[in-house]
């Protein structure tokens, strides 16, 4: 009796326990598993990259073992113009994983679903539980399988924007199984790997367009070159619909301060009979653009006007921006040290190119030195010393720049006197 009972208490607790199981296995049929997304899908020209990442999301299981992903890109006339590769040094699997990308495009297996032209990343994991990558459940931080880019070789754009999907059914084309420790393996599990493709959430992925001109104002920026040249240069990030630019000048009127009264009468250039000006990127790529100006007049304030025209030759976006055209003068003259006993270094600035002679005069109106004769020089900031003889008197000196204009007839010569005292001990 006593036999009995145990064979029957055994074989109510084995019921129990098989029972437990199955309701298990039955739960991990239906709850989802694996988070499988495309992220950041992006396409320029003829190239499309997205990244493929995993986030786990089931306490059930930590650490990922395989997988084999199949997708399509739409539209593209044909699978066959595609290669693909993974970007270097952008998977976050560890040494243990091998991930192999191709573009499947002849028939594998006749009169199968296996002959649909497709996408195809297979990574092949560790044998052992402890290399395998643990997963988070955090769909914020996904494990990175990599970033990969697929390029036309047909030399054609893609047709935006680009849709990547996940191949069906998925029990079919995708595949993937996370690692369980095989010390703690149950003796009704044969494999260390569990497959859970059909307890996986794909989220598909889609590039977005560029904007239809994108044009920052803060990359326009204007420079004084000398001899009344100005240099602009900008740049844009989106150049999709862009046809061109025009770009005119303008002065504020005469007693005028508010930068809005500016009027703009010159065009300087223009896309339509200036090359440089039309556009140069393509769809989501941006391009520098460069123009030269020589300005009328000196000591004027000059305003530029960048304008950006569709390809409907609407204008769409403006940045203005304004530079100081100076007369030909020198400025911020000082001598260093003042008074000296045997050497002054002068530090000044030439507002513009000029031709500039230095000389040093004594008190009495005596020229005793020539530092600089008539040299031509751009605008900047420039030193010279003055070194007194051993023979020259203790007192007063002036040191007097002169600089005249280079091709410039509209402004004289312009002067700046330094003075300096020399102490004999």
């Amino acid at each position: 009796m006593k036999n009995a009972l145990y064979i029957a208490a055994a074989f109510l607790a084995a019921f129990c326990l098989g029972a437990a199981f199955s309701s298990e296995v039955r739960a991990q049929q239906v709850d989802t598993l694996l988070q499988v997304g495309v992220i950041d899908a992006q396409v320029s020209e003829d190239t499309l990259e997205f990244t493929l990442g995993l986030t786990r999301l089931n306490n059930i299981w930590e650490r990922w073992a395989n997988g084999t992903f199949e997708l399509l890109v739409n539209p593209v006339p044909s699978q066959d113009i595609l290669q693909i590769s993974l970007i270097p040094g952008t998977t976050q699997l560890n040494a243990g994983y091998v991930i192999t990308p191709r573009i499947v495009t002849q028939t594998l297996v006749p009169s199968s679903k296996l002959t649909q032209q497709r996408i195809s990343v297979t990574i092949l994991g560790p044998e052992q539980f402890a290399q395998a990558m643990p997963v988070d459940i955090d769909t914020s931080k996904p494990l990175l399988i990599g970033r990969f880019r697929v390029i036309r070789t047909d030399n054609q754009p893609f047709q935006e924007p680009v849709d990547i999907a996940w191949l069906g059914d998925y029990t079919y084309y995708q595949a993937t199984a996370y690692k369980i420790d095989k010390d703690n393996t149950p003796w009704h599990i044969s494999d260390d790997n569990i497959e859970m493709a059909a307890n996986t959430k794909y989220i598909a992925g889609r590039t977005e367009l560029p904007p239809s001109i994108l044009f920052d104002c803060s990359s326009f920026l204007i420079k004084y070159l000398g001899s009344r040249v100005v240099r602009l240069n900008w740049e844009t990030q989106s150049e999709r619909n862009l046809k061109g630019f025009i770009v005119v000048r303008g002065l504020l009127p005469f007693g005028e301060t508010d930068t809005n009264r500016v009027e703009f009468t010159d065009t300087i250039a223009t896309y339509h009979t200036n090359a440089a000006m039309r556009a140069k990127g393509i769809r989501g790529k941006g391009a520098q653009y460069s123009l030269i100006d020589t300005a009328g007049l000196r000591g004027e304030f000059y305003f530029y006007k960048v304008l950006a025209y569709d390809t409907t030759d609407k204008r769409t976006a403006s940045c203005i921006k304004g530079v100081n055209v100076p007369f030909a003068v020198i400025s911020a003259a000082a001598p260093q040290p003042n008074p000296f006993t045997q050497k002054t270094t002068v530090e000044y600035t030439l507002d513009d190119d000029v031709y500039l002679t230095c000389k040093v005069y004594n008190a009495a109106g005596q020229q005793i030195e020539t530092l600089i004769n008539n040299q031509f020089m751009k605008l900047g900031k420039y030193t010279v010393d003055f070194i007194a003889s051993p023979f020259a008197l203790q007192g007063m000196y002036d040191i007097i720049f002169i600089a005249s204009p280079v091709s410039d007839n509209s402004i004289e010569l312009s002067r700046a006197v330094v003075k300096v005292q020399l102490l004999r001990h």
